[in-house]
């Protein structure tokens, strides 16, 4: 009865060998798509953003809604009604309100990974304005230590603004 059995098994066994070796491997590539890596920030905006309905939707109610949420100032537990940095992120600039700067902010944040705000204000004192800047024009400026050097401002691939990082703060 052992031979019986072993017949079984390798009439079984043979049989899967046979499929496993003869069976032809399937390998699809790409299957007619582009499916190169598009890295760049233009790239990205364009097929991911503006030509893709769901991808639009989406940053747009994430940024709409985001945007909208209401800012409040604590020092521990108390409420602070009225302060400085609060009249500044309620009018960033004389050309935006809260509404569109928090929108740029999180709609740059999420298409590229990254969002770049621009300070404008005396050396010393407190900002006044604040700027959102398109993440694909900066360019940091690395030095020897963790900390950026500089983060520079290119516009055609040439830089038109730069703004050091004081190493010591």
């Amino acid at each position: 009865m052992a031979t019986l059995f072993e017949n079984i098994r390798n009439l079984f066994t043979t049989k899967e060998t046979k499929a496993k070796k003869e069976s032809p491997i399937v390998h699809y590539s790409s299957l007619g798509y582009d499916v190169s890596t598009k890295i760049s920030y233009n790239d990205l905006a364009t097929d991911g953003y503006q030509q893709n309905a769901i991808v639009y939707r989406c940053i747009n109610e994430i940024a709409n809604n985001a945007s909208r949420v209401k800012i409040e100032l604590f020092n521990g537990e108390q409420l602070v009604e009225n302060h400085p940095i609060l009249d500044l992120l309620y009018n960033p600039s004389p050309t935006q309100s809260q509404v569109e700067f928090f929108q740029g902010l999180y709609t740059y944040l999420l298409i590229s990974g990254n969002s770049y705000i621009l300070s404008v204000g005396g050396d010393r004192q407190p900002p006044t304005e604040l700027y959102n800047l398109r993440p694909d024009r900066l360019r940091i400026r690395t030095g020897k230590r963790a900390m950026p050097l500089a983060y520079e401002y290119l516009i055609s691939g040439q830089v038109v603004d730069s703004y050091e990082v004081d190493q010591a703060t």
